[in-house]
């Protein structure tokens, strides 16, 4: 009922929508759009009736294919998010003698349904025709074998709203069948999301709040994501294949105090540049390894502090601008200056070149010795000999020794 004068009491009529009507110049009113009031005495159902805003239901159509294939098949209908009971063939209709015979049938049956206005078949066709109630906003489906039946479910009208819509108060925004997910707007400058009924996300004026434990993942496959662990005051990045095996890990972790950031495996690049000042620390030698690739790049700063008692290297590693910086004052151990810098060791009973000596590798050393003890133990470089030829010499007389690789 639209434009109707208010009552005289005062009392807005319940489930209706409602505009008060003009009758002068004065300033324009609200038209109220409201469920049905609960009744003042009532003690069963107290509750307020919902608003239900429907677009137009599309064309829903059941096709009979093969009356003889309809033995024992069903039809079932949702309507309004809720299932009714299956048409079952043999017991709420007949397949009959033709497929005529089992729309005619069907269409007894489906008009007979709660929430349907009507159903029916024109002439001797075997299409059947559904005819929704005004108050039943959706109608669905389902077949139980494609070989008797084909239905046809079109797409329904949209619902446009073409001004503004104003949430006062806590006001839910409802997603699902079961209520449990859910858009509120409850505390002023902020929208929180509910899916499954766990707050996720919160968006305010403030910026965007992700609760303790709940993650973020990116991509579809979820394989990444992240998440706040506030038992660990930590931030920790996720992967579903830390160890090419397929097993799930926290492979970085950003935490509170001197353990920030802790990575899970191995950190690899093709290039590394760190800042001019600095620092590795790790518990020790096997807690954190630290890879290049072959012929890539290790840049460092003049200040380079390693927190490790040994820093061991498998590959060339530059520091500073040069193989070797300016000024390098020497790796520190604690309080020891003078700690010794120990470079990869080849031991074997015949120890080999690890690769060819050349302009690329110039520089690279190794401590060599054989286990047959046959030679002494030394320590060979890498060098060019006066502009005559790359090879690997004796440290201790790099020009007059060969380095003996055994």
């Amino acid at each position: 009922m639209i434009g109707v004068p208010a009552p005289s009491s005062g009392a807005m009529p319940s489930g209706i929508i409602f505009c008060p009507a003009l009758t002068d110049d004065s300033p324009t009113q609200s038209c109220h759009f409201q469920g049905m009031d609960a009744w003042a005495e009532a003690i069963v159902n107290p509750f307020g009736g919902n608003t239900v805003v429907c677009a137009g239901i599309g064309t829903r159509l059941i096709s009979i294919d093969n009356f003889a294939l309809c033995a024992g098949d069903s039809v079932t209908f949702t309507l309004n998010e809720g299932a009714l009971p299956a048409l079952v063939e043999g017991v709420d209709w007949a397949a009959g003698a033709s497929n005529n015979d089992a729309a005619i049938s069907l269409a007894i049956a489906v008009a007979a349904q709660a929430g349907i206005s009507d159903a029916y078949v024109v002439g001797a066709g075997t299409d059947i025709f559904i005819v929704p109630e005004l108050r039943t906003c959706e109608v669905g489906l389902a077949e139980s074998d494609a070989t008797c039946t084909t239905l046809t479910e079109d797409p329904n009208g949209s619902v446009f709203i073409l001004s503004n819509i104003r949430l006062l108060g806590i006001a839910d925004i409802i997603t699902d069948a079961d209520g449990n997910t859910r858009i509120e707007t409850g505390i002023d400058d902020q929208i929180d999301f509910y899916p499954g009924g766990n707050r996720r996300l919160s968006v305010a004026s403030f910026g965007v709040d992700i609760p303790d434990a709940s993650a973020f993942f990116i991509g579809s496959s979820l394989d990444y994501g992240f998440k706040y662990d506030s038992a660990g005051t930590e931030l920790r990045f996720t992967s579903t294949d830390c160890d090419g095996g397929g097993t799930d890990c926290n492979w970085l972790t950003l935490q509170d105090g001197t353990d920030d950031p802790i990575i899970s495996g191995n950190l690899t690049a093709s290039r590394g540049i760190f800042p001019s000042a600095a620092s590795i620390t790790g518990a020790g030698t096997d807690g954190v390894s630290v890879n290049f690739y072959t012929a890539s790049q290790l840049r460092f700063g003049s200040t380079l502090t390693v927190g490790w008692s040994t820093l061991i290297v498998t590959d060339a590693m530059d520091i500073g601008l040069n193989r070797i910086a300016a000024s390098l004052v020497g790796l520190t151990n604690g309080t020891n200056t003078n700690a010794a810098i120990v470079p990869g060791k080849n031991i074997a009973a015949a120890p080999t070149e690890p690769f060819t000596c050349d302009a690329t590798h110039e520089g690279a050393m190794q401590y060599i010795d054989d286990t047959n003890d046959t030679n002494f133990g030394r320590v060979c470089i890498c060098a060019n000999q006066d502009g005559t030829g790359y090879d690997w010499r004796d440290i201790g007389d790099i020009v007059g020794t060969a380095c003996p690789f055994f």
